[in-house]
């Protein structure tokens, strides 16, 4: 049989373990506590910067639509101009010409719509469930593209057709536009490319 004092030995190292295990799992706790609070406080400043990086991305894409806007007129006034020098003011040429202009540009957007949506897909892929908690207790949307409304009139008119080279209604020229184009439409077209 053990002796009272080693007893007591045993259970003092037993209660010093049980102290030391209780302390390990409490310093733990604590310490997750910290990290999830600093967390939630990053998240909290990051919901302000994400919409602030959307908001400029926005305007971003309102500001190149405009500033395309300009160079599209500048490069069909050109076209007009080279097609007056040669005498073809008014073929079906010129109006081609003047449809690929702003076909081009009309893909172009679509490109640079794609890219704005890419770079705010990537905002929200950075967001975890703090970001999420924090905009739904703010009523804060995830950063979204939001322009396309500013930028419409612009596409509107990108989107007419040529009529300055003809005579008549039936000349109009169509741009192809890019930004509306589905797959369904460009597999439907695919068969009747000359491609070989």
């Amino acid at each position: 049989m053990c002796a009272p004092s080693e007893r007591v030995a045993t259970l003092v190292r037993v209660s010093d373990l049980v102290v030391a295990l209780a302390g390990g799992a409490v310093g733990s706790i604590v310490t997750a506590l910290t990290q999830q609070a600093a967390r939630a406080r990053i998240a909290w400043s990051e919901v302000e910067l994400h919409d602030a990086e959307a908001t400029e991305r926005n305007r971003q894409l309102v500001a190149w639509t405009d500033d395309h806007t300009l160079k599209l007129a500048r490069q069909m006034q050109a076209v007009t101009e080279d097609e007056n020098r040669k005498g073809t003011l008014y073929s079906s040429g010129h109006g081609q010409a003047l449809a690929d202009a702003k076909a081009q540009a009309l893909h172009d957007f679509r490109d640079e719509e794609w890219r704005a949506e890419i770079e705010l897909a990537r905002l929200r892929a950075r967001e975890g469930a703090w970001h999420r908690l924090w905009r739904h207790l703010r009523r804060k949307p995830s950063p979204r593209l939001a322009a396309r409304d500013e930028v419409e009139p612009f596409l509107d008119r990108w989107r007419e057709p040529i009529t300055r080279h003809g005579s008549q209604p039936s000349d109009a020229v169509t741009p192809l536009d890019r930004t509306k184009r589905t797959t369904k439409q460009a597999l439907d077209e695919l068969g009747s490319l000359n491609l070989t």
